[in-house]
């Protein structure tokens, strides 16, 4: 479950699985517990104690989550398979999505739009902007929505590539290449002088690791870090093969 309201605290609590209970950010705050009663009963008293410093929690925005995997034959009231859908995969922390996978089909659709929203710039020939111009413009606008927190995203490399798929179609449109007219990627990434978007979500992620190792012992990512390594060898893992991920230890 999950809280986010004001709170400021000196160190952050840590369950007895070594399970940050609480992280912040600017004005949001998350509370963890292993069950919801705690919340339920924080939520109750926040509102009064944080008025003390002039903090007031919008019950209106305050999320309850239960994160959790299904059963893998769990059906809900219409017969459809929960595994895979549940819930807290469309909820929104800090603009993502928790469900890397759900997030990364959003951040898609937005870059879409970002990018048809100024296609006079990308399309029009009347409008004169220099090819070097036009990819300036498109790093500016469109890839820096795609790639919005993308440190965070832990899929699969087919799932990646529909980003990279993304980028190269938005790139043969800027540079007016169509069929028949063909183009290698790699021709492409040349000439519009660019690195595939998954090179730069793997060096993204590289630098959010190095963050979290060089952050205090008592902060939120580093104890979640090391719960995520050491304190969680007792829960039962996925079943199947090794699911490949661009950090894998």
């Amino acid at each position: 479950y999950g809280i986010m309201h004001l709170s400021f605290v000196d160190l952050t609590p840590v369950s007895d699985r070594g399970i940050p209970l609480e992280s912040a950010y600017a004005d949001d705050a998350e509370l963890l517990s292993e069950d919801g009663q705690s919340l339920t009963k924080i939520l109750e008293i926040a509102s009064d104690i944080l008025k003390d410093w002039s903090l007031f929690v919008n019950e209106s925005k305050t999320v309850f989550t239960r994160v959790y995997l299904a059963e893998t034959d769990a059906l809900d009231d219409h017969g459809n398979k929960i595994r895979g859908n549940e819930e807290w995969r469309d909820t929104v922390l800090l603009g993502s999505k928790l469900c890397s996978e759900r997030d990364i089909a959003s951040r898609r659709n937005k870059a879409n739009v970002a990018f048809y929203t100024y296609k006079k710039v990308w399309l029009d020939s009347s409008v004169q902007i220099s090819e070097c111009r036009k990819l300036k413009l498109y790093e500016a606008l469109v890839t820096s929505v795609l790639l919005y927190n993308c440190s965070s995203w832990a899929v699969t490399d087919t799932v990646l590539a529909s980003v990279d798929v993304l980028q190269r179609k938005h790139l043969r449109q800027i540079i007016n290449t169509y069929w028949p007219t063909v183009i290698s990627n790699e021709n492409l990434y040349k000439r519009c002088n660019v690195t595939p978007l998954t090179v730069r979500i793997k060096k993204a992620r590289w630098k959010m690791l190095g963050h979290v190792l060089r952050s205090g012992d008592d902060t939120p990512a580093y104890l979640s870090f090391r719960f995520a390594c050491i304190g969680c060898s007792d829960i039962k893992g996925r079943l199947g093969r090794l699911v490949r991920h661009y950090l894998t230890f």
